[in-house]
């Protein structure tokens, strides 16, 4: 009898079972599909059998397919990246939203081609201003500016996009090609867009008749009459450019206050250019106020740059702080706070500067560079490419230092500099200083060092700010090599130490740092050890040295780095200057 009961029950939860799966077929595909995409991913056993499977995969249009290319496009490496295409490619083929595989695509690595394809779909789902704002970051592509057109967008919202990226050449093939096809009033908007275009170019010649034209219809604003005065000022009519930009108030007192110290007008020239709002206007401005002694209202416009972040701000803030102490005003903390965040500012100070250190980490070489190397060793260089600039994105700390360690073991002294800074900005340990301030070639530098009696790391020193040490480092000037040598310079170095010279011969590291260290030893003999003079005229000249020695502001020697008329070498004093200090804190103990 017990038998006979269960037989109905079995064959209830039989039917209830079946009806079950057919009543959600889904979720039952799903589990199989899993299953099957599990079995797809199993065959993916290393770097090279994942390139193998993807290419099945790109093949494969079945559900278990498209199932294990996304588990793979979660992955953070070239194999992630490849996926997300292949799903956006198959996507768009299906008419589906391919936008989510392409921006992931894209936060693994970035590619101006898979940018316009984002931009290309999100145009398709109909986010057009989405797609317009790429565009628009993309706007020197030809295929950027097409998609725009097609978009509707306006011929001078175009060419205005490619104004503020100053492509202006084609801007200017762009109005030339499209100025027929549109209507009158979008026509002088390119018209006046196409004489500011002329004097962008320097065409100065074709751009005043128009611009004057435009002018005399009232078609103008502010940045159309600077442009106006440029061009006057192109073709040699400065008077007539003078008058334009002190009706432009602030827009035009940088370029009205070169011309008045171009005419010698100083004193009107420094009230100009302190109605600008640029930092280089002020600065010069105040630097004129101050070789004229007019101290408290030069005083008054450093105190204002010293505040404002900026390429000035710290030589603003030093020379802030001079004058506050000469003329007996209590220093500022604002001026102070900017000028001890530089070891070479509170040496020239005479105050102590503190290092940040913390606890040291063990640096760990990434996995992906494992990856990286047996892409290479199979050709698949652009793969590896792809890999290692992904595995880099995503490094933390202690991966930066092992990065670091690897390139300077390999004798890649500028790429370890590279992450060992970037491991200084996130953690400043001992290790990431160390490899921020390295001390290669040692036995060139120390000899250097001794033969013309100059302390070793401030050879290191000027090597790291010239060359970040590469031997084959080449300036858009000609310097060449570790310590930057200029051809005419190591001709000249040639003869007083009587030796052959080739160009060729300042790539190499020992007749590089030889030809380097006797020029610091003949600065620094010229300028009688005046540190910063040495190094000016390594950067600038010796002849501009001594021209900025006899300004008002030059002849004392705290007064002499602020008298330096070029910005670089201003710069250049204080780069090497904060690594000739940072070495000897971290290595003279030895």
């Amino acid at each position: 009898m017990k038998k006979i009961i269960w037989v109905p029950i079995l064959i209830m939860i039989f039917l209830v079972s079946f009806l079950l799966i057919d009543i959600f077929p889904a979720r039952h595909e799903e589990s199989k599909s899993n299953v099957k995409a599990d079995s797809y991913l199993d065959q993916a056993t290393g770097p090279i059998e994942e390139l193998e499977l993807l290419e099945v995969l790109k093949a494969d249009r079945t559900a278990t397919g498209e199932e294990a290319l996304k588990v793979l496009a979660e992955r953070v490496d070239a194999t992630g990246y490849i996926s997300n295409l292949i799903l956006a490619e198959r996507f768009e083929e299906k008419d589906e939203d391919s936008v989510g595989f392409y921006q992931k695509a894209l936060e693994l690595y970035d590619t101006r081609e898979i940018q316009l394809k984002l931009a290309d779909a999100l145009g398709a789902r109909g986010d057009i201003e989405e797609a317009i704002l790429i565009y628009m970051t993309l706007i020197q592509d030809d295929r950027a500016i097409k998609a725009m057109m097609e978009l509707g967008v306006e011929y001078s919202v175009i060419v205005n996009k490619l104004l503020e990226g100053n492509h202006n050449v084609i801007a200017l093939q762009f109005i030339k090609k499209n100025i027929p096809n549109v209507d009158n009033d979008e026509a002088e908007i390119l018209n006046k867009q196409y004489a500011l275009l002329l004097a962008r170019t320097e065409a100065y010649t074709k751009a005043i008749p128009l611009m004057e034209d435009i002018i005399e219809l009232g078609e103008t604003d502010d940045d159309f009459m600077w442009w106006y005065g440029r061009s006057l000022e192109g073709l040699g009519e400065k008077d007539k450019a003078i008058e334009v930009y002190k009706g432009l108030d602030k827009i035009g007192a940088y370029r009205l206050g070169l011309l008045l110290e171009e005419k010698g007008i100083l004193e009107e020239a420094a009230i100009a250019y302190i109605n600008s709002t640029a930092h280089i206007s002020r600065w010069k401005g105040a630097r004129i106020l101050d070789d004229f002694q007019r101290e408290e209202e030069a005083l008054k416009v450093y105190y204002e740059l010293a505040k404002e972040t900026g390429s000035y701000q710290e030589d603003a803030a030093y020379r802030a702080y001079v004058l506050q102490t000469k003329l007996n005003i209590p220093v500022e903390d604002e001026v102070i706070e900017v000028l001890e965040k530089s070891p070479a500012w509170m040496m020239a100070l005479g105050r102590e500067y503190q290092w940040q250190l913390e606890e040291d980490m063990t640096p760990k070489l990434p996995e992906f560079l494992n990856r990286v190397k047996i892409f290479e060793s199979n050709q698949k260089y652009e793969i590896a490419e792809i890999e290692k600039a992904i595995g880099e994105k995503y490094t933390s700390t202690a991966e930066k230092l092992g990065l670091g360690e690897w390139y300077q073991q390999q004798g890649q002294f500028y790429m370890a500099v590279r992450w060992g800074s970037r491991a200084l900005n996130e953690v400043p340990s001992r290790k990431a200083y160390e490899l921020t301030y390295q001390r290669p070639f040692q036995k060139e530098v120390l000899s250097a060092a001794e033969e013309f009696n100059i302390d070793p790391y401030l050879i290191w020193a000027v090597m790291r700010e010239e060359s970040h040490y590469r031997t084959d480092a080449l300036s858009r000037v000609g310097a060449m090599g570790l310590m930057q040598i200029m051809p005419a310079t190591g001709q000249d170095i040639a003869n007083r130490l009587k030796v052959s010279y080739s160009d060729k011969d300042m790539l190499k590291a020992e007749k590089n740092i030889r030809f380097g260290a006797f020029y610091i030893s003949l600065m620094l003999n010229m300028f009688e050890g005046d540190l910063d003079k040495a190094l000016a005229a390594y950067n600038g000249g010796q002849g501009n040295v001594r021209r900025w020695s006899r300004t008002t502001v030059g002849e004392t020697p705290e007064g002499f780095p602020t008298s330096i008329t070029f910005m670089e070498t201003r710069r250049y004093i204080t780069k090497v200057k904060n690594s000739y200090y940072t070495y000897l804190w971290l290595y003279d103990e030895e």
